[in-house]
């Protein structure tokens, strides 16, 4: 896939999990490697992962075994990233040449080949395209400890991981933003388009680790 680069994020201090994730190990492997090995192993050799500084040269070290990652013509880059995830994502959009790029969270480690592939080329046909799940939860939205909406069911779905767009339009979204998104997805809904970006339905489990006892449920899905 040479017009298709990857951005994976995981610059996060995990708050929420109580300790940065990305070199947390998952049956012996840190956590950002499996992302890293999903989108190689697809044919995806421009990958930009961004991590927190400190951890840059411990990661690098632990994917130097992976010798066929280096012995190709392939491009693989750690970067350091900003103070939020949107800068970030756009400290990896900056080392991205490819006509199209995936973004994928770092905490996502599980995500399936056949979800990257399906998400592409759904992307190149209608020109954005995450993946995602639908809802199987009853789901209430309000305040107060109050409903005030019942969503229409069927409708609504969980985003996920990775999410691929038009590069020049992401970037150039990016540039643009003011506020702090939850996910890529909702950039380029404000600055580029609110309905041209297609669901994918995720058919792999690709949970996202947020707290430790996430990690117990992952080790049993890998």
């Amino acid at each position: 896939m040479n017009d298709i680069g990857a951005v994976i994020v995981g610059a996060g201090e995990g708050h929420r999990f109580g300790k940065p994730k990305a070199l947390i190990e998952l049956k012996g492997k840190p956590m950002f490697q499996y992302s890293l090995e999903a989108f190689w192993n697809v044919g995806i050799t421009e990958i930009t992962v961004v991590l927190r500084q400190e951890d840059i040269a411990k990661a690098v070290k632990k994917n130097a075994y992976n010798t066929n990652m280096w012995d190709t013509n392939g491009t693989i880059i750690f970067i350091p990233g900003g103070e939020t995830r949107t800068e970030s994502v756009i400290n990896g959009l900056n080392f991205i040449r490819s006509s199209w790029v995936a973004i994928h969270d770092v905490a996502r480690p599980l995500v399936h080949p056949d979800d990257i592939n399906g998400v592409i080329k759904a992307a190149k046909k209608y020109g954005a395209a995450i993946l995602a799940h639908t809802i199987t939860d009853a789901v209430r939205i309000g305040s107060d400890e109050f409903v005030h909406i019942c969503p229409i069911h069927n409708i609504v779905w969980a985003a996920e991981t990775p999410q691929v767009f038009d590069t020049k339009l992401l970037k150039e979204a990016y540039k643009s933003t003011d506020f702090e998104p939850k996910d890529d997805a909702e950039v380029f809904e404000e600055r580029v388009s609110p309905s041209s970006i297609k669901i994918v339905e995720s058919m792999n489990p690709n949970i996202k680790i947020t707290y430790p006892r996430d990690i117990e449920l992952a080790e049993l899905l890998l």
